[in-house]
């Protein structure tokens, strides 16, 4: 950096030009009155002299320290992700009209020693904010998150994410204030097009995340014409509690793990925090959140869980969480827990028309639509989520997942080793593998699979469920039937779904016994059963009038005019 740009960063030449001029008047002050009041004619030399050697001594203060609107404060030094040239201005609409920027991608904020969890919360919002009101095609934070303290070029990192620019920042924490310097680049040529700080209380973070997204919307100018109104009247963000706003943020990270201690370390932190603020919507959200991943993963019992998301997305909504991310995590309620697809469908789309670019209601919504059936629907969404988040490894695994659903089960194979050609720790990749190659006869490669997963993710009771089928297929029958135990020894002390232990019966063709688990499972309302119209497991079962009056009691296949007419 020149010394030029940093004397200017500094403020130096501000604060210099503001003593001239101040020294200048004190030196007129002192000629016109110094006579009038008898003084001696030495005092107006002594202000000059006073002026002259008080110069470098406010250059040296303001190299030293910001005189900005928290008054006097140590500059802070830069860092690689300040911006690196003078604050620009916004950009003319010439160059806005030639060069349009209409994709871009916020890459993980540099903390510079603040909490990771703070510069991860900045990130996701920024992402969610830009992404909700402008026309911008905005990519989804896990698929920027690889980039973090990247040495690629921005070049190279936008080919990869197929966006015109890139917003790059830094974020530091001095007790509870914070400040956030943030650049925009046009990828192309690597030039910098816009670059600004931001100051805050850290109760303030909200309208500082508001505040930095709109002035990046001003400046490539394409607010949403639908949003554009409500941006310029809408009100100011509440204040949050510091430390309520921080525990928020770390249990959103931890809900990444895709694991039950991920999951219930998560909950502790939403949970704590509403004990510090029990106003605080984001945290409601979190709950259930954290609630329908657990269910999900056959985790927590469904009447338990169903009864703490309803409760926790109803506060949510009375306490201002976002609406778009409260009604999807009502829709995988709705279908998970009731197999109401119908709902659950109306749900979604109501999500995403408040937040269209948000690449998890996508991801979701392609999930329902494959579990209902309705295959060639489930991609189209699952395309919409890969566009907004391109280098996720969980959409194509989903997406290999649903071609097994749908019985393609070489495209599912395929596109599940080229998920883990790439990432070869994904558990949930091996597993759908797993399932595929099940279905395929490849049960010795199953077995391999199903063993790769639970390498990666532990003996949940999900693989155990699929693994004991596949040893079952295989005439492993002893196998089979110690994981069977093993499972039901477990329902002991918590719970288990029936359906996995279905699963187990169904491979060792106990027709019966998998019936009656399958009841149990409808019975107890079991989330798992959401995946028992297509699934090749139960395939045996089909002709069983049992199974058909169970499908039917699901509502399943889901069919959308079938929903409308009725």
């Amino acid at each position: 950096m020149s010394l030029l740009a940093e004397l200017k960063r500094r403020h130096v030449f501000r604060i210099a030009a503001a003593y001239v001029v101040g020294a200048w008047i004190a030196i007129q002050v002192a000629a016109t009155i110094a006579p009038l009041l008898g003084m001696p004619d030495w005092v107006p030399r002594l202000v000059v002299l006073l002026s002259i050697l008080g110069f470098p001594i406010a250059v040296i203060l303001a190299w030293v320290y910001d005189l900005g609107e928290r008054g006097i404060e140590r500059t802070a030094p830069k860092t690689s992700l300040e911006p690196t040239a003078p604050i620009a201005q916004p950009v003319s609409p010439a160059r806005s009209a030639s060069d349009p920027v209409t994709s871009l991608a916020v890459l993980p904020i540099d903390e510079a020693g603040s909490d990771d969890a703070l510069a991860d919360g900045l990130t996701e919002a920024l992402i969610t904010d830009l992404a909700r009101t402008t026309q911008l095609k905005v990519i989804s934070r896990s698929s920027v998150a690889r980039f973090r303290r990247t040495t690629e070029s921005p070049r190279s990192i936008a080919e990869a994410l197929h966006v015109d620019a890139l917003v790059t920042g830094t974020v530091r924490r001095s007790g509870d204030r914070i400040r956030i310097s943030v650049e925009l680049m046009e990828a192309k040529s690597e030039r910098v097009l816009w670059a600004d700080r931001f100051d805050r209380e850290l109760e303030d973070v909200l309208r500082l995340q508001d505040d930095v997204a709109r002035a990046i919307a001003r400046e490539v100018g394409t607010y949403a014409t639908s949003d554009a109104q409500a941006v310029a009247t809408a009100a100011l963000p509440r204040k949050v509690v510091p430390e309520v706003y921080l525990l928020d943020l770390r249990g959103r990270r931890m809900m990444e793990s895709r694991a039950e201690a991920g999951f219930r370390a998560a909950l502790g932190c939403f949970e704590q925090a509403l004990d510090l603020d029990p106003t605080y919507g984001p945290s409601y959200l979190g709950v259930a959140r954290a609630h329908n991943m657990l269910a999900n993963y056959g985790l927590e019992a469904p009447r338990q869980a169903h009864a703490r998301v309803r409760s926790a997305i109803e506060r949510a909504l009375t306490m201002g969480a976002d609406e778009a991310e409260a009604q999807g995590e009502l829709a995988q309620m709705v279908w998970q827990f009731d197999f109401n697809w119908a709902d659950a469908d109306r749900a979604y789309r109501q999500a995403l028309e408040i937040a269209p670019r948000n690449a998890r209601l996508w991801y979701w919504h392609g999930t329902m639509l494959a579990v209902g059936g309705r295959f060639d629907a489930a991609l189209e969404s699952l395309a919409r989520s890969e566009e907004l988040d391109p280098l996720s490894p969980m959409i194509p695994a989903n997406r290999g997942w649903i071609h097994y659903f749908a019985r393609r089960y070489d495209q599912s194979v395929a596109t599940l080793r080229e998920v883990l050609a790439l990432n070869p720790e994904l558990g949930p990749a091996h597993w759908f593998l797993g399932m595929a190659r099940v279905a395929k006869g490849d049960l010795d490669g199953a077995i391999e699979s199903y063993g790769a997963a639970i390498a990666r993710t532990g003996r949940i009771s999900r693989l155990l469920g699929y693994l004991g089928h596949a040893y079952g297929r295989a005439q492993r029958r002893d196998e089979a039937q110690a994981l069977l135990q093993e499972l039901r020894e477990r329902a002991k002390d918590a719970y288990v779904p029936p359906y996995f232990l279905a699963l187990v019966l169904a491979g060792l063709e106990d027709r019966e016994g998998a019936l009656n688990e399958l009841e149990a499972a409808h019975a107890q309302g079991d989330t798992m059963l959401r995946d028992v119209f297509v699934d090749e497991s139960f395939d045996k079962l089909r002709d069983e009038p049992r199974f058909q009056r169970l499908i039917a009691r699901m509502h399943l296949p889901y069919d959308p005019s079938a929903s409308a007419a009725g």
